[in-house]
């Protein structure tokens, strides 16, 4: 899990985040069946004092976790993965084959109840078959869930059907917030927008240079086409009065024939002066009647019966 995705990153609020396990994300483990233990000795706090999210931990505070399922043991968890993976004959036949999956839920403001925690349970006992340790972390920024699962479906291993396809993390997220949005009606938090903010956002720009630079040309071939218009209706003879600027020429006759003048097409610091202001081509900011009523809540603030739970 890089630094960005570590639950002490995040921001307050329901998060879910899902990893599978092999040697490849489980940097300390040299073959797959040591990847389930280091992740069993990171969550139980016990054989990790050198790993580099230890510093966030406060060791305090460490009494106040709680194991929810499986041993609190992490070499009779280990033992457990094993005898499990005896019983079903299942041997890694790869060294980068997926061992396990992790998923690391962070509880809502005022949500670390039982309830919570054992909605989360529900969920994931409906995801995966073999949920070998969840453990909730209260000795970090917020409290979070650790729960790991054997990437085990229909007796064998399938760590590429639990990871991708239909079982991709993208669904599996989308399908825990509807659970808890279903179960106990929270949902994520957004950023809180005020209609004082919201009054002062303008309408929509270009969203890439290419779009900015295609409206630029568009901005010269106008402001060009505007000048030669209005250089032609004042200079034409007998059209605007005056007479147009003309290009010099090596023909002593040219003004003597009806010939009409060579217009000198402005340059593009010539076209500076009447490009229009881009300011005045976006639209009209929205105001504050026009945002209200149209939005959910941005937060949602757990039941009040939680309080007794």
């Amino acid at each position: 899990m890089s630094a960005d995705d570590h639950p002490d990153a995040w921001a307050p609020g329901l998060r879910l985040r899902l990893k599978a396990l092999n040697v490849k994300t489980v940097a300390r483990a040299a073959d797959p069946g040591e990847v389930l233990p280091v992740c069993l000795s990171h969550n139980l706090r016990t054989g990790n004092e050198d790993h580099r999210h230890r510093s966030r931990i406060d060791p305090a505070r460490t009494g106040a976790n709680e194991v929810l399922r499986g041993p609190a043991c992490p070499l009779v968890a280990a033992e457990l993965v094993r005898s499990v993976l005896e019983e079903l004959g299942i041997v890694p036949a790869r060294r980068d084959t997926i061992m396990g999956v992790e998923a690391v839920i962070q509880a809502p403001e005022g949500a670390d109840v039982p309830a919570f925690w054992s909605e989360c349970l529900t969920w994931a006992a409906g995801r995966y078959q073999h949920i070998v340790s969840a453990i909730v972390h209260r000795d970090q920024s917020r409290p979070h869930l650790h729960v790991i699962a054997l990437a085990v479906a229909g007796g064998r291993l399938a760590g590429n059907a639990l990871t991708s396809g239909a079982g991709r993390f993208t669904l599996q997220k989308r399908e825990f917030l509807a659970h808890m949005r279903d179960r106990l009606g929270l949902r994520p938090d957004r950023p809180m927008k005020t209609l004082a903010a919201l009054a002062l956002t303008t309408g929509k720009g270009a969203k890439t240079h290419a779009a900015a630079a295609r409206r630029d040309a568009k901005l010269d071939r106008e402001a060009g086409a505007d000048w030669k218009r209005e250089t032609l209706g004042m200079g034409v003879h007998g059209h605007g009065g005056s007479e147009t600027e003309c290009v010099e020429t090596s023909n002593p006759h040219a003004q003597e024939k009806s010939e009409p003048p060579l217009l000198r097409i402005p340059s593009t610091s010539d076209t500076t002066s009447y490009r229009r202001d881009m300011k005045t081509r976006r639209p009209a900011p929205k105001t504050a009647d026009f945002w209200r009523h149209r939005r959910p809540p941005a937060v949602l603030t757990p039941p009040p019966h939680w309080a007794a739970a």
